[in-house]
């Protein structure tokens, strides 16, 4: 099974009770402040590895070994650099989720 983190986008949590206190408001939030950019962020950092120690916890407690996780809306390298950072602080290279990631590739 591949988990999706949290991925909506801005204008859907906007919609959520108490959302627009949190939430910028974008031209296009297809593009916006979604996928890995988010995770990465200081405000939203803590909550992703809330959602990276639950899968952990599924894989260890559990043992659904079964159980990966997908990054997506990757731009860039470097995000996904941070991002993989963020999973093995979380330990989770110790138990061996498998990463797959979406890449956003722009027109040339």
């Amino acid at each position: 099974m591949i988990v999706r983190f949290s991925d909506f986008k801005s204008n859907e949590y906007r919609q959520l009770t108490g959302g627009e206190k949190f939430e910028p408001e974008e031209r296009n939030p297809m593009l916006g402040w979604r996928g890995v950019s988010r995770y990465i962020s200081r405000d939203y950092e803590k909550a992703f590895r809330l959602e990276v120690r639950a899968i952990k916890r599924v894989r260890e407690e559990m043992n659904l070994n079964n159980v990966h996780v997908m990054a997506p809306f990757v731009r860039a390298p470097w995000e996904l650099e941070k991002f993989m950072e963020i999973l093995n602080d979380e330990g989770s290279g110790k138990i061996g989720i498998s990463r797959y990631m979406q890449w956003l590739k722009y027109p040339a």
